[in-house]
């Protein structure tokens, strides 16, 4: 669980977004040159995921809920220091398990490699529709950055 706000201890995950930490880089001739862009975090720590049935539900009560064609996304500013994401894929939208993982990995992925664009500090359940156990990588990300994008949580 992410400590809660203004806790001494924050994991990297939970750092904030303008963080000063730089990367060195071997430059041609085999010397290191500092980059002086920030690093960002792409992991996906234990601290971001939604993990018990209350988080889920006070979620779903408070939530503010987008619409995409074969998700709904719901979005709660969260009380804790990091982003967190809870999937919720049921059997109507597939009844073999081996197509219901395979959503969750797949917004997984994306929460992982863009939870770093979120503008604000949240907590983000994304429920799949029927219908979404057919859809490409791609079109799940457009469809999912572009709710929260019309939402007005992503830069």
């Amino acid at each position: 669980v992410c400590p809660p706000k203004g806790a001494e201890r924050c994991s990297a995950a939970a750092a904030p977004r303008d963080a000063t930490a730089f990367q060195s880089r071997p430059t041609v001739k085999g010397t290191t040159k500092a980059d002086y862009s920030p690093v960002v975090d792409f992991s996906f720590p234990p601290e971001a995921r939604l993990k018990r049935g209350s988080e889920f539900d006070r979620v779903y009560r408070e939530g503010r809920p987008l619409y995409a064609r074969n998700f709904t996304v719901l979005v709660l500013p969260s009380r804790y220091a990091c982003s967190r994401l809870g999937i919720t894929v049921t059997r109507k939208v597939d009844k073999r398990a081996v197509v219901r993982n395979r959503i969750k990995r797949r917004i997984r992925e994306l929460f992982r490699l863009n939870r770093h664009r979120i503008k604000e500090v949240m907590d983000i359940v994304i429920i799949a529709k029927p219908g979404s156990g057919n859809c490409p990588m791609p079109e799940i990300a457009r469809q999912i950055l572009g709710a929260l994008r019309q939402g007005g949580y992503l830069s």
